[in-house]
């Protein structure tokens, strides 16, 4: 099916003109495509898109409408990652978690990947946060601490604790601690990392994040 040809505007008054229009009926402006084509601009109104989209065939509307709500669908599915991961999961009466960067949270060298964490102490006593970071492949596998110096590469962060594997950290009441750099190894790119945990000693859940973002291929 060939492609309807686009509606036409007047530069000059903004007034709709049909497409083999010579001049404009409300200014008299001349709108030839031939002979004045930068006096004439597609119509990109709401109402006219409107228009369009009634007369189409019963087929186009349901290749558009299909269109639509996958997009729909992608724009809640990446949006509602972010949220969750910029936000409280409440999945500890003690500490939010944080991922740093959620548009683009992961450093990768070889093995190793980096985010910056941060943590929150919800409650009115101070507390010190032990445990270790992992993160959760798309296989359900908890991949833990890594190495830096497995890294194929230099790992550059700002962060305030670089690939800290073992945390021992104070946090007083209601302070954040921000920009706290962990590592992991075994996340491969193109991944998709469902959670951040922090565990102690015993693999006992502390406080986890629902990521789901990949990694990138780059």
């Amino acid at each position: 099916m060939a492609k309807r040809p686009p509606n036409y505007r007047c530069v000059a008054c903004n007034n709709r003109i049909a497409n083999e229009a010579y001049y404009c009926k409300k200014c008299g402006a001349l709108v030839d495509a031939a002979q004045a084509p930068e006096a004439r601009k597609i119509d990109k109104s709401l109402i006219t898109r409107y228009n369009r989209f009634v007369s189409m065939s019963p087929f186009s509307k349901i290749s558009w409408g299909l269109l639509i709500a996958l997009g729909a669908v992608s724009f809640t599915y990446f949006f509602g990652n972010l949220f969750h991961a910029e936000s409280d999961n409440h999945s500890s009466k003690i500490w939010i978690l944080r991922v740093e960067n959620t548009y683009n949270p992961y450093t990768c060298s070889g093995a190793v990947c980096h985010v910056n964490l941060s943590f929150t102490n919800k409650s009115n006593q101070d507390q010190i946060l032990t445990g270790s970071a992992f993160m959760e492949g798309p296989d359900g596998v908890l991949h833990g601490p890594g190495n830096p110096r497995n890294a194929t590469g230099q790992i550059i962060s700002y962060a305030n604790l670089y690939c800290q594997k073992d945390f021992h950290i104070l946090v007083k009441a209601h302070q954040k601690l921000s920009t706290v750099g962990v590592c992991v190894e075994g996340i491969h790119k193109g991944d998709l990392v469902k959670k951040v945990l922090i565990l102690d000693s015993h693999k006992n859940v502390i406080v986890t994040n629902d990521l789901n973002i990949a990694v990138p291929m780059n």
